[in-house]
């Protein structure tokens, strides 16, 4: 198995890590839209993503947590020795990045199955009747 020969810490950090750059690139993809929140969302959207991952990579793939925590794989407890406190998970399980990310990706997911239920796609062009 791969988990055997590069160590699962290793896998959940990259998924971590590469979960974060999905994001990145779905917003580049995505944020042609001509509705401002839309455009608001995806900026905040881009922005939460871009701090957690500076967060991560400056501390080894490992998001530095304020709070006393028991699951060393992808977190790690913040000290003098950890890069980018401040971006670290300080708001009980949240970073900055994350206060911008969640309700971003809500307001996106709300605005796409209203279009949606209008018959739209994201770039306002009308869906075939089926």
């Amino acid at each position: 198995m791969l988990s055997n020969l590069i160590g699962n810490d290793t896998i959940r950090i990259a998924g971590f890590i590469f979960s974060y750059i999905i994001v990145i690139i779905y917003t580049f993809v995505n944020s042609r839209s001509e509705q401002k929140v839309r455009k608001i969302s995806f900026l905040g959207l881009f922005l939460g993503a871009s701090l957690n991952i500076v967060a991560l990579l400056s501390n080894g793939g490992r998001m530095p947590v304020f709070d006393k925590i028991d699951n060393y794989s992808v977190w790690m407890p913040m000290s003098e020795l950890t890069h980018y406190n401040w971006l670290g998970d300080r708001f009980g399980a949240f970073s900055i990045g994350d206060l911008l990310l969640l309700p971003s990706l809500l307001i996106i997911i709300l605005l796409t199955l209203i279009d949606l239920r209008k018959g739209r796609t994201i770039r306002n062009e009308i869906l075939p009747k089926v």
